[in-house]
């Protein structure tokens, strides 16, 4: 099976009346109107940010997105959310999602479960394999330092998503073919694990997207679906603690799968 084309689907195509939507799965899902959904005087800020994720698949060419393809992730591939809509329904999804059994409690005897397999059932990505690296503090911030001096920064700068992308857009403009393959790929994953999957308060490239891309021939090895589920969890433990504490606090985690489980389960 081909990959996605490499033209950009349209505005149109990616959303329907500010529903997030999960396009392999229910194109054409419209959202209903949810009366347990309640507004609150300060809605959350949100890291998770599919947009940008967005912008860097799309600079992707067809050869680099058949690798992704065999990489097992071919559902990120598919997944062309622009927004994650109402920031009402994540506060709600994330108010009445339990750390301890990371079920999603949505009224009337229902619950969402958040597994790896509901998360490979959305997100398409891989489910099996060994846990996503640990690293120590050197070995990250020696990481980062090498891949900032690839991408032409100095060790002192911040490395932005909108920096990332520009060189990639330059690239995709003039045709130049600077990137080589492995690195638009490895460009693809950083803004995965960064603004989709493992977002955090920082909007910065951070060390940890950087160490988990170094070598691609391991990402296919590695169980992404569990590591959602244990950043989901932190990120619903951290909610509990600052919603008391902060007027706006942010929600970090993979907030579009919370948002699409919901949709899908109906």
């Amino acid at each position: 099976m081909d990959p996605p084309p490499r033209h950009p689907v349209t505005k149109k195509q990616r959303t329907i009346k500010n529903v997030v939507v999960n396009a392999h799965r229910q194109p054409t899902l419209r959202q209903q109107p949810d009366k347990n959904v309640v507004k609150y005087p300060h809605a959350p800020t949100a890291r998770c940010v599919p947009a940008i994720f967005n912008a860097a698949f799309d600079h992707l060419t067809f050869y680099q997105r058949t690798r992704v393809q065999k990489m097992e992730c071919d559902g990120l591939l598919l997944l062309r959310a622009e927004r994650l809509g109402s920031r009402e329904l994540l506060k709600f999804l994330f108010d009445r999602l339990d750390p301890c059994n990371m079920v999603i409690n949505v009224g009337k005897g229902r619950g969402i479960h958040v597994t790896p397999f509901t998360v490979k059932q959305v997100l398409g990505i891989p489910d099996s394999g060994e846990d996503l690296p640990l690293r120590t503090n050197n070995e990250a911030c020696k990481a980062l330092s090498d891949f900032k001096a690839l991408v032409g920064l100095q060790d002192s700068e911040d490395a932005h998503t909108s920096y990332l992308l520009k060189i990639m857009e330059d690239d995709t403009k003039y045709n130049s073919r600077m990137i080589a393959d492995d690195l638009a790929i490895r460009i693809f994953f950083i803004f995965a694990s960064n603004k989709l999957l493992f977002p955090s308060t920082d909007n910065n490239i951070r060390a940890k997207d950087v160490y988990l891309t170094r070598d691609l021939s391991r990402l296919p090895g590695m169980n992404w679906c569990k590591a959602v589920v244990d950043e989901l969890r932190d990120a619903a433990r951290t909610w509990r603690f600052d919603r008391m504490k902060k007027v706006c606090p942010s929600i970090s985690g993979c907030a579009i799968f919370l948002i699409c489980s919901r949709h899908t389960d109906g």
